[in-house]
């Protein structure tokens, strides 16, 4: 096992993303794992549905640093809310039970180094460990505590890219679980004909208020609405330039439009 980069990590519990990179640079799809960090060993059972559908159910002992590999997601099924659920026992009878959404925003947090695979990719906090008998703090961890945790694991290593895009634009989230609510009745063969619309409709008012950049959230997926977009923008006469640079936030899920000011 290679030397462990994990001083910001929390003891706990924690799911990991590891990206699957093709041969381009690019990768379609995440390998899946769940890992025991610094806690007792488990008895626990695993079960993670994607779109209500069951796409990992398992049970297993888990011993103390150590790492279960669930199986492989695609790309296009991290644009989908995703749920966790997590039964586990500790050898001292504690019951631990967790039951939390992935949104697709998750995967737009940059990658830091993944305890023990010793790969970077994404890590989500299923359970905290909490500290020993000393701690006079007993209060519940919220959700707050949660981001601030996430915030710190994210803030570790990144590759920093020589053209970050600015925070100062607008951003537009094309995601369905965003765009859905407006537009209740849509089905499933027209919603990339409504992000189109949305993003059509935004680049217009952008333009007509002068602005001289705004940022679109497409996702990673197959890549079909960033293709579209990028046909579109391409021949379109207000448009400077664009580029799909990496985003501390976004990853490469979002692309920048400069436009020219009158």
């Amino acid at each position: 096992m290679g030397t462990k980069n994990t001083k910001q990590i929390q003891y706990g519990i924690y799911l990991a993303y590891r990206p699957v990179y093709l041969a381009s640079g690019n990768f379609e799809s995440f390998i899946v794992y769940i890992i025991n960090y610094d806690i007792t060993h488990l008895d626990l059972s695993y079960e993670h549905k994607i779109n209500q559908t069951s796409h990992f159910n398992i049970n297993t002992l888990l011993e103390k640093e150590a790492f279960h590999e669930l199986g492989i997601v695609s790309c296009e099924d991290c644009n989908e809310t995703q749920l966790r659920t997590l039964n586990a026992s500790l050898n001292n009878n504690k019951k631990i039970k967790v039951q939390k959404k992935i949104l697709p925003k998750v995967f737009f947090n940059s990658f830091s180094k993944i305890p023990f695979v010793e790969k970077d990719g994404i890590l989500i906090l299923l359970y905290q460990k909490k500290k020993g008998a000393d701690n006079t703090n007993n209060k519940p961890v919220t959700i707050t505590d949660v981001e601030k945790i996430r915030d710190q694991l994210m803030g570790g290593n990144l590759k920093e890219s020589k053209n970050i895009i600015s925070d100062a634009s607008d951003v537009i989230d094309l995601h369905w679980d965003k765009l859905g609510l407006k537009f209740p009745s849509v089905l499933k063969d027209g919603v990339f004909e409504h992000q189109m619309l949305v993003f059509e409709k935004e680049l217009d008012v952008a333009i007509a208020e002068g602005k001289a950049s705004i940022i679109f959230i497409h996702g990673l997926g197959t890549g079909k609405l960033k293709n579209a977009i990028f046909a579109y923008l391409a021949s379109h006469p207000c448009v400077e330039r664009y580029n799909n640079d990496y985003h501390q936030r976004y990853g490469y899920g979002a692309t920048k439009v400069l436009l020219k000011l009158k």
